[in-house]
């Protein structure tokens, strides 16, 4: 078996940071001592492409110019493989590929010779033809959290190179990785709650972040304070600012339109915060499958998608379309999906919100040397408290019903958008109400042990192996 992991980002080095960290750490170890895939699948190789985001030294890198690394694995025994076995990513940092796109005498120094780049697009669309004529890839692993790499680059695989991926497909990502897109989905879904909100347009918002910060007639917010405004294509909390008084609005205004042109603006749910996600049945420990036959959506289809969904108006249209296709019940995953019985709460303290920082933070690295592409800095998931609820906790138990209620918004929003094989979701609890609203779809899977999907799968009773000598890991290995 052939497999190829993409990590990157389009947008800025943080997000390339992220991308990478992600897909440094999932494991080659995965398919060992789960059966039938260990009987079927003798021999897996993990192969590595990387787009790296414009670096300004780079001169003839225009501002929207991609640049590819293509890096070659070995061909590994499955049965020899121990999670501490070394990826082809092992010795090469984040620094190292960005500096070798701008410094070609960098690249032929510290870079390895299994790494080919960095490559124009058509050279290394090019390449990629010529692998897949030597053995074709099983399926890619995607790294993305920016918003391009979410959708235009998974579906470039997907669709052109017709390499399938497990997870959300290219367009159900359009949907819920744009806060906007995803609110005007989900707005008439059945069993789900949203926030009141709105989302607010403000035309070269990048352009004017170029300018001085020089922001002017900037949109006026309808909704009653307090209220959360959030970028709506950024993750990680990037831009997100809590407004209590009017003296507060147009800095989180111009904060959250530094990202781009689109915001949303929902108002301030009081209460805890809480993660929950899904599988499809079929997934479950015992319910062995291995096909990856896709269904594909016509490629126009997505980027007829892409050309008007910026546009209010149309909104209402995508609205109208996913809304009435889910009750119809022609939802192409008709699949039965299981929410997982464990939740995720996380532990707010005397904070109100979680911001950037709480989420990823950057240390600093002892040993680490410019000269060869080592930062002296490197991203890890910031410390932070969160509590795993089983459903027999007693420690910050919820009800039965306000479980029932956030299930049935899980198993609800995973059809209306689209998704596929897993899903996750944020809610908030009500302090107050006990009412249940979704704040933010969350439908990436990294297959690595820090991946939250992945903790919540060991965290759940359902997945036990029911063997004596299960070790931390073989749940969520077993499912992935």
């Amino acid at each position: 078996m052939r497999v190829l992991h993409v990590i990157g980002s389009s947008t800025d080095h943080f997000m390339f940071d992220v991308s990478f960290m992600y897909g440094k750490k999932c494991p080659l170890d995965v398919l060992k001592d789960s059966k039938p895939t260990s009987e079927l699948i003798k021999t897996v190789q993990y192969d590595y492409a990387l787009y790296v985001p414009p670096s300004k030294d780079f001169k003839p890198c225009r501002k929207n110019t991609i640049l590819w690394y293509f890096i070659r694995g070995l061909a590994n025994n499955v049965e020899d493989l121990e999670e501490s076995t070394e990826t082809a990513l092992a010795n090469i940092t984040p620094e190292m590929l960005i500096n070798s796109a701008a410094d070609s005498n960098f690249r032929r120094k510290y870079l390895p010779e299994n790494v080919e780049g960095p490559l124009s697009v058509g050279k290394f669309l090019t390449m990629l033809e010529r692998e897949q004529e030597v053995e074709k890839y099983s399926f890619m692993v995607p790294h993305f959290f920016d918003y391009v790499g979410l959708t235009t680059i998974r579906s470039l695989f997907e669709d052109i190179l017709k390499i399938p991926a497990p997870g959300p497909t290219p367009t159900c990502c359009v949907f819920s990785q744009n806060k906007a897109l995803t609110r005007s989905v989900l707005a008439n879904v059945p069993n789900v709650k949203l926030p009141k909100g709105e989302a607010l347009y403000y035309p070269n918002a990048n352009q004017n972040q170029n300018n001085n910060n020089n922001y002017s007639n900037l949109p006026q917010v309808s909704i009653d304070l307090p209220f959360v405004v959030k970028p709506a294509e950024e993750d990680n909390s990037r831009g997100v600012t809590l407004c209590r008084n009017e003296d507060e609005i147009e800095p989180a205004l111009i904060k959250a339109f530094s990202y781009g042109d689109w915001i949303v603006v929902e108002e301030f749910i009081p209460g805890r915060e809480i993660r929950a996600a899904c599988l499809l049945s079929k997934f479950k420990p015992g319910s062995h499958n291995l096909s990856i036959e896709r269904e594909r959506k016509p490629f126009s289809f997505f980027f007829k998608l892409n050309m008007f969904f910026f546009h209010i108006c149309e909104l209402v249209i995508v609205n109208c379309w996913f809304v009435t296709k889910y009750k119809n019940g022609s939802n192409k995953s008709d699949e039965s999906v299981h929410v997982l019985s464990c939740k995720v709460e996380y532990v707010l303290g005397d904070k109100s919100i979680r911001l950037e920082e709480d989420k990823l933070t950057y240390v600093n690295k002892s040993g680490a040397n410019n000269s060869t592409g080592e930062s002296k800095k490197e991203l890890v998931l910031a410390t932070y408290e969160r509590c795993f609820l089983s459903p027999d906790s007693t420690f910050h138990a919820f009800s039965k019903s306000t479980i029932s209620i956030i299930d049935a918004a899980v198993e609800s929003a995973h059809h209306a958008l689209g998704s596929r094989d897993f899903s996750m979701y944020d809610f908030r609890v009500h302090e107050e109400t006990g009412d249940v609203y979704l704040i933010e779809p969350c439908s990436f899977w990294t297959f690595s042990p820090i991946a939250l999907l992945s903790l919540i799968i060991e965290n759940s009773d359902e997945f036990a192996i029911n063997d004596q000598n299960e070790i931390k890991g073989d749940r969520w290995k077993t499912v992935a």
